[in-house]
């Protein structure tokens, strides 16, 4: 907003491979919308020049470096935006709630893991937190062991060929993702839950992954933060509507 309200809390949307901040608002207009009926305040910052192809993209683990510069600093780049919507705005930079789209959602990933004292909340929708360097080196590039507790939300499609919801090889493709479920236990364990815990709802049982549906596995028995998994059914690389 033009008038942000003082102390209020800031959302960073990060956008995919090959994007930037400008188209993702336009996509995402759904979240500017609803953070301003907030009187929050919303950025959408671009990241730095893919390694491959043209775009912005983020260096979103520690290594190998698959998509973005190792020199990017990205975290450094998003702690200097929030320092600067506080000088200009007044914001919280203690209610930090940081959300992205595939690549982006690794980035979401990686500043929560590393400014959990900033970060509120992530949501990372269409991401994962761990990928192989090659089709088959087992050897995973992994988020960053988080510093301190964070509240999470993963959102993944189960019909997703690029980020395949259970984990393993995409069609044609150079490396092997973690499964979805790995992501949202990797934040549980790291808040301290009771892993055994977990309480499952929804579609879990369906092998069709092209029927509609939501299932949910939700982590608060023992959390410092909550985590929370929504597989959600016939949804492909793409944000859910």
């Amino acid at each position: 907003p033009e008038d942000a309200a003082p102390r209020a809390p800031i959302v960073l949307a990060l956008h995919g491979a090959t994007g930037a901040g400008a188209r993702f608002a336009e996509a995402r207009r759904d979240l500017i919308r609803l953070t301003l009926q907030q009187g929050w305040t919303v950025a959408f910052p671009t990241g730095t020049d893919c390694l491959r192809g043209r775009g912005a993209c983020w260096d979103d683990r520690d290594a190998p470096q698959t998509v973005a510069r190792a020199d990017a600093d990205d975290a450094g780049y998003l702690r200097a935006l929030v320092r600067a919507l506080h000088a200009r705005h007044g914001s919280d930079t203690t209610l930090v709630f940081v959300t992205g789209f595939s690549n982006g959602a690794g980035m979401a990933y990686r500043f929560a893991a590393e400014a959990p004292v900033l970060v509120a909340a992530a949501v990372a929708v269409g991401g994962t937190g761990g990928r192989t360097r090659e089709r088959t080196d087992y050897d995973y590039a992994m988020t960053p062991p988080p510093a301190g507790p964070v509240a999470v939300l993963v959102v993944r499609g189960m019909d997703d060929d690029l980020m395949p919801y259970h984990g393993g090889v995409r069609p044609q493709g150079r490396f092997q993702v973690l499964a979805a479920e790995y992501d949202a236990s990797f934040w549980a364990e790291a808040n301290g839950c009771d892993l055994a815990a977990v309480e499952k709802d929804g579609t879990s049982y369906l092998r069709d992954q092209r029927t509609d549906g939501v299932e949910t596995h939700t982590y608060r028995a023992g959390c410092t933060a909550p985590v929370q998994l929504v597989g959600v059914g016939g949804l492909g690389h793409a944000w859910p509507t």
